[in-house]
């Protein structure tokens, strides 16, 4: 039998961090948790794997401050990932990428980089990109309609590499998480390293 092994990490989500923490987060924390998230991504693609379910919940955040990628259970090899059959959304509707909410179309590791973008999002506007009943937000991912014209304190650099990231075309994206690291740490090049753990103390373990 097949089963996996996690690794238990004393903490909390970022999840629970960011309901602790309402609203739009400092650029600098925000661009440096992107860039651990896009590090990992990156190991994880060149092991061929497809995460499909990243959002804050599923990222842990240890007492030392720690960022981990958890909640594999939906990853896929790159080579067979693709949208299960009959519209059964494999992931969570708000993260998800415009090719994975429609049925047969292939999702790689561009999947896993629209979330991140999505994440992004989140930190930089404080709210999730499409709010509203399931349709409408399937509707907002694939349409693309995200508003950038919302309040915010981040540059119109951060943002553009969000909204890159969050490109309804897949083929607009950029080719690989390695990519956004080197782009990430230009950005965050001398800005304060304040881990979420440090900032807002952790709670006690656990995904979402």
């Amino acid at each position: 039998n097949a089963y996996l092994v996690m690794e238990h990490v004393d903490g909390q989500s970022l999840d629970a961090w960011r309901r602790r923490h309402p609203g739009a987060i400092d650029e600098n924390i925000g661009l440096r948790i992107l860039t651990v998230l896009a590090s990992g991504l990156a190991a994880a693609h060149a092991a061929k794997v497809v995460h499909r379910d990243l959002k804050p919940g599923n990222v842990l955040i240890d007492r030392r401050g720690r960022l981990k990628i958890a909640d594999f259970g939906l990853a896929r090899d790159i080579d067979g990932a693709e949208l299960t059959q009959q519209r059964v959304y494999v992931g969570s509707p708000g993260y998800m990428a415009p090719e994975a909410l429609q049925p047969g179309l292939r999702v790689d590791f561009r999947a896993d980089l629209y979330a991140r973008g999505v994440i992004g999002y989140q930190f930089a506007f404080g709210r999730l990109p499409y709010t509203g009943s399931i349709s409408q937000v399937v509707h907002g991912h694939i349409a693309g309609t995200a508003r950038f014209d919302l309040p915010t304190g981040w540059s119109a650099e951060a943002l553009a590499l969000i909204r890159a990231l969050m490109s309804s075309d897949r083929d607009d994206r950029p080719g690989a998480a390695g990519i956004v690291v080197r782009s990430l740490r230009a950005h965050t090049e001398g800005g304060p390293s304040t881990p979420p753990a440090a900032a807002g103390g952790p709670g006690r373990g656990g995904g979402g």
